[in-house]
């Protein structure tokens, strides 16, 4: 704070006569930052939720259940819904309870999406767009640009998610202990599943706000780093993250580069993906002391055969 305070004085310094729309931006800035702020501690306590809750659609069932309306619904056609039960069966039962958890969950994208787009768009950030793209256009070479395009292509959402897939189906099929709930599935071999309903968030809200497919981009190389660095020793963890950190660094600069996206563009798709992979992070965290209360910090070691942590993956009942 006081060095945002200290800079904030020397830029209105520097400004002279505009200080008055320096310090407009500024405290926008500032509003923005402490809305973010905010907002992940909201992403927090929602991530401590679902994973103390790792099938919200029976959870929230069970709480609608209990409203007078409901009981009164299930006292009269209790029979009747029993016997719908018994004709569904566990499994389709099951099906239905992920479909509803994975709707829920899109919503919730859809949510932190305006979210997000609302803070950059609050934070006057879209004002030095042009003047960022005009300054890179002025200094772009056709060779830079090549290698720019090659980046961007490689690193593109679609192949992404489709790595993040493959690589969560073999982690889990080596580690065959099922259980079946939303968390563990979005954790383990669904964890491509998120970055699906991201992609349905940001190609449907992409001509209104800032989103661009970066967004998938980022949750990508993030998830990739989550499901390899929680099943390794800590040292080549971190190693791990700092690799995925100058991904995220190496693409968003080569989609600014070439002139796919404006900086407010690619600020809001990188917030709105690092954001959206740390729900699911903090929900498995929780999930792993819930069922292992006993291990107050987690072996990080890779050593220790049988961990929960490893050993929790979805499966139909």
């Amino acid at each position: 704070m006081i060095t945002w305070v200290g800079a904030s004085v020397v830029v209105g310094y520097l400004a002279g006569e505009s200080y008055e729309t320096v310090s407009r931006y500024l405290g926008q800035a500032t509003g923005a930052v402490l809305v973010l702020l905010v907002a992940v501690v909201a992403i927090v306590l929602i991530g401590r939720w679902l994973g103390r809750n790792p099938d919200p659609a029976l959870v929230l069932a069970r709480r609608a259940a209990a409203l007078p309306p409901m009981r009164w619904l299930i006292q009269r056609y209790g029979l009747l819904l029993f016997l719908l039960s018994m004709r569904v069966g566990p499994r389709w039962a099951f099906v239905a309870n992920l479909v509803f958890g994975l709707g829920l969950l899109l919503l919730f994208a859809f949510a932190m999406a305006y979210m997000v787009n609302a803070v950059v768009g609050h934070s006057g950030l879209s004002v030095v767009d042009s003047v960022i793209a005009d300054w890179i256009s002025a200094r772009r070479t056709e060779g830079f640009a090549h290698a720019a395009d090659v980046v961007v292509g490689v690193f593109g959402p679609k192949s992404l998610v489709v790595v993040v897939a493959l690589a969560a189906l073999v982690l889990a099929w080596r580690r065959r202990a099922w259980r079946g709930d939303l968390v563990t599935l979005v954790a383990t071999a669904g964890a491509f599943l998120p970055l699906v309903l991201l992609a349905v968030a940001e190609k449907a809200l992409a001509e209104r706000f800032f989103l661009t497919q970066h967004a998938v981009v980022t949750a990508s190389i993030c998830t990739l780093a989550w499901l390899f660095a929680r099943r390794i020793r800590w040292m080549v963890a971190v190693a791990m993250w700092t690799v995925a950190v100058v991904g995220v660094v190496m693409v968003t600069a080569a989609r600014l580069y070439v002139g796919w996206n404006t900086a407010s563009q690619l600020v809001t798709s990188v917030l709105l993906g690092v954001l959206w992979t740390a729900v699911f992070m903090v929900a498995w965290a929780t999930r792993v002391r819930v069922d292992n209360p006993s291990a107050d910090v987690p072996d990080m070691s890779g050593s220790a055969p049988g961990r929960p942590a490893d050993k929790l993956l979805w499966c139909a009942p």
